[in-house]
Parts: structure tokens; C-alpha cells; sequence
């Protein structure tokens, strides 16, 4: 489908407000019009926007060059052919290429009533559609108010992106030559067959017959110390030391370590972790650590022991220990890998190759979706709280609908919105510091998706953390210092992105990446509007998003140390009380903050 594809991108988009060699107007009458359409900023921001939903949206596979040409007609018969565009994309794309074609065909002479038909009907039936379907496995948009309105907004959306890819495509023009990318890597199941879970006995004897783990050992085999010591919800993870080297073994289970077997989980999440580890250990090796060794079959993965005295960020957090470098690093590391994994660096063709590949993480994203914006927001078997003080708390967010509203748009955006290779899980039990040093590990929740998911994740946990302080707080040390220093690090963090974020797109401005075409994107005003546009939409997705995680460690199945090692319940409840209400408030008015300076200082209110 990429040729296709990369025409449709080509010809869809940006090419008609550019100078493009093939262009073409009825010269000389429409020249002024053509140079007005190339010279229109607002236009210019108008038709990114579309183009971001046609290049990261993956709702639904449609035909995707649906104009009157694509039809084949009687007075009693329509067939629809030529569909070898086809992919999945925006809904609005295709109801927009029929509609601007109608409304070309209106503006050639051809008196017609035929577009507001075509709407209302295929509205009318679509939402029929939606209605017959209602009672699939949804139990979160459970009363007929939210329902209404979650159809009502979901529809004019699609009306919106209708109204502008139908114009997009009446301004656009129809050739284009392109080359045929390499095919995508043929896609491969992990047999289940030679699968063996691991113990200290059969671990040694897998190193002494791996040669790239062995040597990394020095081949002595008589000292090693191998310590289990896996405290996550899913993986075995063995720590191998011994006097000439030492080593990490992580081997995925087939089910959801922290529940049992009742929770089955595939172990090709292995895959999916070592091939993020690796990309990313390409774009920030400083920050990564390093992969020795993959074996597919086994779901083992081999990698640097991160050694003492690095900690779990959690972990230091509960303690209350300051880590003066951890901005700095964990925004070096997510403006690197968001960036160098998006279309502001890659061609379209680069980036449509790399999302398929990471298209196969699918259960990981489907326990996500779950977990995260799911089931906190219905009765699920798996949910718990602080109760009997968080009763009322877990009952309110069940009944909020203008929360689920909101939460099903982050949701839509997770499921559809393919921006960059996201670690998918960057909370502060996934990095490991000591004050100098900051590594990432757990990736293998890794996928293409909106770069506000890994972002808000570290966020969120860090404002968790803030808000469990009290909780940890012992008389005579009150802990209000070092939750100014969390503040400060919230703060320098989101600051320190967009800092390094800009600076790598002001870089790489005019090299390859097909986000943003020089040969349109063409003066200074311009590009200004677009940065802004774009970082203000990644802080809101941010905030969104961090809200969402940080409501789900409340409510949901997977609760954090921060608040778990508070021992005393009703001082605990206290405490995520405190969170879950700054957690909504923060999911349905993220778009009324400006600057994460707002966000602090909403947090220190609330806590006052």
C-alpha cells in the first residue's frame, strides 16, 4: 500500500501550496489564484492539520481516492472500484474526496442537490450502524446522556475533517511520478516451540552456550552470582555478576506475572522490547542501555547490568532523594527519540515502514487501552482502591461523563495517532538513576503513538509522587523542600523538552522529514506559527495523558509504591485523594493551561 500512500501524501497535501514542477491551472487566468493559495499561512496551517490526521490516523480502511471517477453507475446501481489506494486512514478523508468531487461537479455546471444527501444519509446510517453495534464490549459509556453526546462529538469531527479534506482535495491536482519504497519486513510469529522458562540452573547453562553472553562474562562460569529480582508486573529478571563481567537476562512469561495464569500475555513482547531498546539506544546511547544479545524463541533478552549505586527513580523518590541531573536527562532522552522517530526527521515512506513494524505489539496496547482508559472508568473485576476510603472517589469517576468524554478523545489518540516510537510505559519505575546518571529499561510496551503518551507518563508520576510526599513525611522532616525540588523538576522537565525539541527540528529543518516541506513551510512567520501550534497541541496531549495514568494508579489495577508504602490507610486515601482530584481536574481543563508554570502552581494550591 506505501506507493499508493506516498502519491495520496504527495498529491493531497502540500503540493498544490508550493511550487511544484506539476502544477497546473488554466494559465493565465487563475496564475494570482494559484500564487494566493502558495502564499496563504492560515491556509498552510489549516492543510498540516489535515495532513497530520491523514498521515497518523488509523481509524478505518477506506478507499481512499473515493471521487466520482471511482464509481460506476446506473439510475438504480452504484458500484465503487479502483480501490488500490487503500489504507487505513481518517473517516473524513474518504466522505471528503466524494463530497469535494460533488462539489466540483457543481461548480462544472451540473446543477446538484447531491451533497447534503450524501451526508445526511451516510450520517443517518453510520450512526444506525453505531446503534445496532451499542452493546459490544463497552461497559464505560453506559447511560443514554453520555452516549448522546459522545455520538454528537464524534460526528462532527468527522463533518469537520469531511469539510477540510474535501477542500484539500478540490484544490489539489492529480500527477505525480514516485519511486516504490522497499517492502516492509515480512512479518513473523514467535514459535512457541523450544520456549522453556528459565531458573538459576537453566539460566547458567543458556549463558555457557550463548557465545555473545559468554564473552560478555569472560567465559568463567565457576563464580557467577545469579540473583532473580524482578519486582514488575509481567518479565523474570535475572541479575548475572561474576569477576570478569556481568550481565542482565530479562525473559518474558506467557501471562501477566503479578496476576498468574488466569491473564494470559504473549511473550513477543520480547521482540518488541529489544528492537525498542535498540532503537533508542541509537538515538541516546547515553541514556540506554546496551542490548548484547536477542533470542527470539527463548523471549530472552541479554543487556548491560545497570550497576549500583543507580536505584529505581521510584524507589529515590519515596526516599526522598534529590537527583540534580534527572530533567536534564529524561528530556535529552525524549526529545531524541520522540524527534529522530517522527516526521519532522523521516520520510513518510521511513516512518509508514517503522509504524507497521511495530503494528504487531498489539496485546501490550490492548492491556493499555484496558487499563488505562477502560477500566477505571466502569466496575472491572481487576479494579481496587483505598477503601473504605476511596468508595465515593472510584464511584465519581465511573460517573463523571464529561471525564469519560474527555478520556475517550485520549484514547482515540493512543489507538490512531502514530507520531513517534514511544518507550509506552515511561513511568519512574522505568529508569534508574543515581545522581549523575539516568537509564531507561522497560520498553516493551513500545509502538508508534502520540509522542504526549510518554511525556505525560513521566510527568504524572512525578506529580504522584509529589502528592505521596505527606504520606512519607516523619516529624521533624515534613518533606515541603524536597517537594519543591519535584515542582522544579516537572518544571524543568517539560521546559527542558521543548528546549531540545525545537532545537532538533531547527536543526534538521531542511533535511528529510516530511512533517513540515521547506518549499511550503517557506518563512519565518510561518514557521513560528507551526512550532507553536505544534508544541502547544503536544503540551495539552501531555497533560492529558499524565492525568489519565495518574487516575489509573488510583483506581485501576496497578497501583504505585508512592502511595502503597504508606502504611497507614487513611493517611494513604488522604493522600490519593489529593492526586485523583487534581487528575480530573486536570484531564477536562488541560486545554485552559498555557504553560507548565500553570500546572505547578495548580498543583501547590490544591496541596496548600
Amino acid at each position: 500500500m506505501w506507493p499508493c500512500a506516498d502519491i495520496l501524501r504527495r498529491l493531497s497535501s502540500p503540493t498544490p501550496i508550493k511550487c511544484w514542477e506539476y502544477g497546473h491551472w488554466n494559465s493565465p487566468y487563475l496564475d494570482a489564484d494559484a500564487e494566493a493559495v502558495r502564499e496563504d499561512n492560515v491556509l498552510k496551517l489549516e492543510v498540516v492539520e489535515l495532513r497530520s490526521k491523514y498521515l497518523f490516523g488509523v481509524f478505518l480502511n477506506w478507499d481512499q481516492i473515493l471521487h466520482t471517477s471511482s464509481l460506476m453507475v446506473t439510475t438504480n446501481s452504484t458500484q465503487v472500484i479502483d480501490p488500490e489506494f487503500a489504507f487505513y486512514g481518517p473517516i473524513g478523508f474518504d466522505v471528503g474526496a466524494f463530497i469535494g468531487n460533488l462539489i466540483l461537479a457543481y461548480f462544472s455546471r451540473w446543477t446538484c442537490k447531491r451533497s447534503p444527501n450524501t451526508w445526511n444519509l451516510f450520517y443517518g446510517k453510520f450512526i444506525a450502524l453505531w446503534d445496532k453495534h451499542k452493546d459490544g464490549p463497552g461497559e464505560v459509556y453506559n447511560n443514554p446522556h453520555l452516549y448522546l453526546l459522545l455520538k454528537h462529538k464524534y460526528m462532527e469531527d468527522i463533518f469537520h475533517d469531511t469539510l477540510g479534506f474535501a477542500a484539500a482535495k478540490i484544490i489539489s491536482i492529480k500527477q505525480h511520478p514516485y519511486k516504490t519504497p522497499a517492502a516492509a519486513p515480512a512479518s513473523t510469529n514467535m514459535a512457541s516451540d523450544g520456549f522453556q522458562p528459565l531458573d538459576e540452573k537453566l539460566l547458567l547453562e543458556y549463558l555457557k552456550s550463548t557465545p555473545s553472553l559468554s564473552a560478555k562474562l569472560g567465559n568463567h562460569f565457576d563464580k557467577l552470582e545469579i540473583k532473580e529480582v524482578g519486582d514488575g508486573n509481567l518479565n523474570f529478571v535475572y541479575i548475572v555478576i561474576g569477576p570478569s563481567g556481568s550481565l542482565v537476562i530479562k525473559q518474558a512469561l506467557p501471562y501477566i506475572r503479578c496476576i498468574g495464569e488466569s491473564w494470559p500475555m504473549t511473550k513477543e513482547r520480547a521482540y518488541f522490547e529489544s528492537s525498542v531498546l535498540q532503537e533508542h539506544g541509537r538515538l541516546c546511547p547515553d541514556h540506554v542501555p546496551e542490548v548484547y544479545h536477542f533470542d527470539r524463541t527463548m523471549c530472552v533478552i541479554g543487556m548491560r547490568y545497570i550497576e549500583p549505586p543507580h536505584i529505581i527513580l521510584r524507589k529515590g523518590l519515596i526516599a526522598g532523594i534529590e537527583y540534580p541531573l534527572l530533567a536534564d536527562h529524561i528530556s535529552e532522552y525524549m526529545a531524541r527519540t520522540l524527534f529522530y522517530t517522527s516526521l519532522l526527521y523521516l520520510t513518510t515512506t521511513d516512518h509508514k515502514s517503522a509504524v507497521a513494524k511495530f503494528c504487531g505489539n498489539v496485546e501490550l496496547c490492548r492491556l493499555t487501552e484496558q487499563v488505562v482508559f477502560s477500566d477505571p472508568y466502569k466496575v472491572s473485576e481487576y479494579n481496587r482502591w483505598t477503601t473504605p476510603y476511596l468508595d465515593a472517589d472510584a464511584e465519581a469517576v465511573r460517573e463523571d461523563n464529561i471525564l469519560k468524554l474527555e478520556v475517550a478523545e485520549l484514547k482515540s489518540k493512543f489507538c490512531e495517532r502514530a507520531q513517534a516510537l514511544l518507550h509506552g510505559d515511561l513511568h519512574t519505575g522505568s529508569v534508574m538513576v543515581t545522581p549523575d546518571s539516568t537509564q531507561v529499561i522497560d520498553p516493551e510496551f513500545g509502538f508508534y503513538g502520540p509522542m504526549g503518551f510518554d511525556i505525560g507518563a513521566f510527568i504524572g508520576n512525578l506529580i504522584l509522587a509529589y502528592f505521596s510526599q505527606d504520606g512519607h513525611a516523619n516529624k521533624g522532616a515534613d518533606r515541603n523542600l524536597y517537594k519543591k525540588w519535584i515542582m522544579k523538576t516537572i518544571l524543568d522537565t517539560w521546559n527542558l523538552f521543548h528546549t531540545k525539541f525545537i532545537a532538533l527540528w531547527d536543526k534538521h529543518k531542511d533535511d528529510s522529514g516530511e512533517a513540515y516541506l521547506p518549499a511550503i513551510y517557506n518563512n519565518p512567520e510561518l514557521q513560528s506559527l507551526v512550532k507553536q501550534k505544534y508544541m502547544e497541541d503536544l503540551f495539552h496531549d501531555t497533560l492529558g495523558f499524565g492525568a489519565a495514568k495518574m487516575i489509573r494508579r488510583i483506581v485501576g489495577v496497578a497501583h504505585v509504591e508512592d502511595f502503597e508504602s504508606i502504611k497507614e490507610a487513611s493517611k494513604r486515601a488522604e493522600c490519593e485523594r489529593k492526586a485523583l482530584n487534581f487528575a480530573k481536574t486536570l484531564l477536562k481543563e488541560r486545554k485552559n493551561f498555557h504553560c507548565i508554570t500553570e500546572v505547578v502552581s495548580a498543583i501547590e494550591d490544591l496541596n496548600k
